[in-house]
């Protein structure tokens, strides 16, 4: 009994042990040479396939590889791995070039309850946890963060791993403090992070600091802690996230306004398609659309763009030809560059440098809506930098109408097609390896150009949705008169 006693006793002791040592343990499961090797493949893959190197000026693929090989190497732990991983993916500028986090890592991280915003070059508390805010308040204006100037905070610890495509795109809606967006709120559990932030308020400047103490995967034992905290500002996200429909019978308007594309805008658009039809003008606004699934915009299509045969996005996608590229590199290494014909210069050339590409055959689907059911007047689509992926491939599409006009600011240029590649470790990258072109033959693999540019985020510092159509309205009789 005694032994029995004794090796339960030795057991419980070591499955403590083991308790306080995996979570610890689990930051370190990648070694040196598979980081070397993760990273080689990413290099590779996007060698032969990445296809928006023109969006990169001064970028040399080879010499970037180079020097994240010490990077990638030397990073101390899984999350500073992945990190690197996604700022090396970030110097290309594209919304589908990216990484995702390997998901046992989200046991081992924790955020603290901090949004933040920016407005004219400086950095605001938009919101903070009630149990740390005793000293400063929503709307104060945070100087300093861990001894740095804020914004030199967010560029040098957020903006670095944004994988944006439109240069022109506000880093500060994906770089700010806000954990549904970016690795700047987020670090293990193991750091015992805290921010020290020199904060200007209304009673003068002071220092607080911000523990990272929310767990995404909190242990049983910390769940209860967790539920007792919240933001000081209780936040209402259900008017920014619902689809709107608003009609002007006088000036024969329809607003309608989704921020994601999925199964609930289809059946709310399908719902309103008779509402919408008695308006001569319909204003579409997708500044505050991410995506989502394309699928779920197709009836949408068939409605609004008067066409019997539709045909989804235009791409083009690299070419590898082994032979060709052997052709180029035989005459660039052995030839004088007089020696070589025009012909083959152009025949062979493009395989070595990267930028031979060839259309992506789509199929033309019948437009599922007859003609007598469709939509007839006048389409103002409105973007913003916040429009991507599907989103954007709907306002592209509507582009084949030609009564469609793009009003506001270019979009996040997250467009085409990803290759996945899922690598050992449980890190999942993206590469685009598509240029998109919009129905007038316009590249928009960096986004979107509006044809009538309009910064529209002044609509959102308006409470009402109905005062968000007048805004819009005010914007689209502005445009009739510049027209005539």
């Amino acid at each position: 009994m005694d032994s029995i006693k004794k090796t339960c006793l030795l057991s419980v002791a070591f499955l403590s042990i083991t308790c306080l040592v995996v979570p610890q343990k689990s930051l370190h499961k990648i070694s040196k040479e598979q980081k070397l090797y993760e990273l080689s493949m990413v290099w590779k893959e996007l060698s032969y396939n990445f296809a928006n190197m023109d969006n990169c000026p001064g970028l040399n693929m080879d010499s970037l590889y180079r020097a994240y090989i010490p990077i990638i190497q030397d990073s101390k732990n899984d999350f500073e791995y992945y990190k690197s991983m996604q700022k090396f993916l970030a110097c290309f500028h594209n919304g589908h070039t990216s990484a995702s986090m390997p998901d046992y890592l989200n046991n081992q991280l924790s955020y603290p309850l901090l949004v933040t915003s920016y407005n004219e070059g400086k950095l605001y508390i938009e919101n903070i946890g009630s149990h740390y805010s005793k000293k400063v308040t929503v709307g104060d204006e945070i100087l300093t963060i861990d001894g740095m100037p804020a914004m030199k905070y967010i560029n040098e610890n957020g903006s670095v791993y944004d994988s944006e495509s439109n240069p022109d795109i506000s880093k500060m809606t994906y770089s700010m403090f806000n954990p549904s967006l970016t690795l700047v709120s987020f670090a293990p559990k193991a750091y015992k992070k805290r921010l020290k932030l020199e904060v200007k308020t209304a009673d003068g400047i002071k220092k607080v600091q911000i523990p990272y103490d929310i767990d995404i995967n909190p242990l049983p034992s910390d769940s209860a802690r967790q539920n007792k905290l919240d933001y000081i500002k209780k936040r209402n996200l259900q008017l920014n996230r619902e689809n709107i429909l608003l009609v002007d019978s006088v000036n024969s308007f329809a607003y309608i306004r989704f921020t994601k594309c999925d199964k609930e805008f289809d059946a709310f658009f399908q719902k309103h398609q008779g509402v919408i039809k008695k308006y001569d003008n319909l204003i579409v606004d997708i500044t505050d659309n991410s995506g989502g699934d394309g699928n779920a915009v197709t009836n949408a299509i068939s409605f609004l763009v008067d066409n019997d045969s539709l045909q989804w996005n235009k791409y083009k996608t690299r070419i590898n030809k082994a032979n060709y590229r052997a052709k180029a590199s035989s005459r660039l290494y052995y030839y004088k560059a007089n020696d070589v014909s025009q012909q083959d210069k152009d025949l062979f050339y493009p395989y070595f440098y990267d930028t031979a590409f060839e259309d992506v055959p789509y199929s033309v689907f019948a437009n599922r809506l007859p003609s007598a059911e469709r939509y007839k007047g006048n389409i103002y689509v409105i973007t913003a930098p916040n429009t991507a992926s599907a989103a954007e491939f709907f306002a592209i599409v509507l582009t084949i109408n030609p009564k469609t006009r793009i009003l506001g600011k270019r979009t996040a240029g997250a467009n085409g097609q990803p290759l996945v590649v899922r690598l050992p470790s449980g890190i999942e990258v993206l590469i685009n390896t598509c240029k998109t072109f919009d129905y007038r033959g316009r590249d928009v693999s960096s986004g979107i150009t509006p044809d009538y540019e309009r910064d529209f985020s002044d609509i959102y510092k308006i409470g009402k949705p109905v005062d968000w159509f007048r805004k819009v309205e005010e914007y689209v009789n502005e445009l009739s008169q510049i027209k005539k």
